[in-house]
């Protein structure tokens, strides 16, 4: 796991849940190894073991605005951000000024071009 996700992804071991000597401990997955070797008591038992999911992609950006292009050219402002926002799952209030950005920029090249 620590080869595939890094060392500074979080883990949680849970061990031996729901019994006397349950040990819960959360850290970075760099760190686990060293946390299990202190103690033999830690390698024994049953674990449940929780990987931290991974940071979102930084093309929902991207994702976003691609649909709000295209809901732009059918519908006003207002509804293709707010259809936009149902659609990536993106803050609103967000779309819509990317919205309002894009129609601007729009308008200006259009302008540039007469």
């Amino acid at each position: 796991m620590l080869q595939v996700f890094g060392p500074q992804r979080q883990v949680v071991l849970a061990r031996e849940l729901t019994k006397l000597f349950e040990d819960i401990h959360r850290c970075p997955l760099g760190e686990a190894p060293a946390w299990l070797e202190q103690d033999a008591n830690r390698q024994r038992g049953e674990f449940v073991v929780l990987l931290e999911g991974a940071a979102p992609a930084g093309d929902e950006d991207a994702e976003g605005e691609r649909v709000l292009r295209i809901l732009l050219e059918e519908l006003p402002l207002k509804q293709a951000a707010a259809l936009a926002a149902q659609i990536t799952g993106q803050k609103k209030n967000a779309l819509y000024e990317r919205a309002l950005q894009l129609r601007q920029d729009a308008q200006a090249d259009d302008q540039e071009g007469e």
